[in-house]
């Protein structure tokens, strides 16, 4: 018998809790799926290179520098055309990024961890870390680093 006011031991399992989510795990992946899909079916048809309906950069506008993910949308178009080379030029470290999270949103969508001792934290940050590094040689005017007008 529990006091009056409290929730007995086997009420606990059937309460929602205090946040419910707008969407189940399963829906969510789901909606996920159907997001990337509609997402690069449109960057494939309307493409960024030809100026498409795309917002601009809030770091190029202020400052005139190209920032570590600049040319990243030209370079995912150019990745659904099967064109790597074209997506190298634009923004290369989006590019060698793109088998990672692929493998990452995988492993999210079939609920699993990644196999045997690879910790993806670390790859994260060794990405994060590689990212930090190729604004800065970007801002330094490295050689190969600037986006193709």
């Amino acid at each position: 018998m529990s006091a009056p006011g409290s929730i007995a031991p086997h009420e606990h399992a059937h309460r929602r809790p205090a946040h419910p989510s707008l969407l189940s795990p399963r829906a969510a992946r789901l909606a996920s799926i159907g997001g990337l899909f509609a997402f690069s079916l449109y960057l494939h048809q309307v493409s960024p290179v030809d100026d498409g309906p795309y917002p601009s950069c809030p770091f190029r506008l202020v400052t005139g520098w190209d920032c570590p993910g600049c040319g990243s949308l030209r370079a995912l178009s150019r990745l659904t055309h099967l064109d790597v080379r074209g997506a190298l030029r634009f923004n290369a470290i989006t590019v060698l990024a793109v088998p990672w999270l692929a493998y990452r949103f995988v492993h999210w969508v079939r609920g699993t961890r990644p196999p045997g001792r690879l910790r993806p934290q670390h790859v994260d940050l060794a990405f994060a870390v590689l990212f930090g590094a190729f604004g800065v040689a970007r801002l330094l005017g490295a050689p190969g680093l600037a986006i193709p007008g």
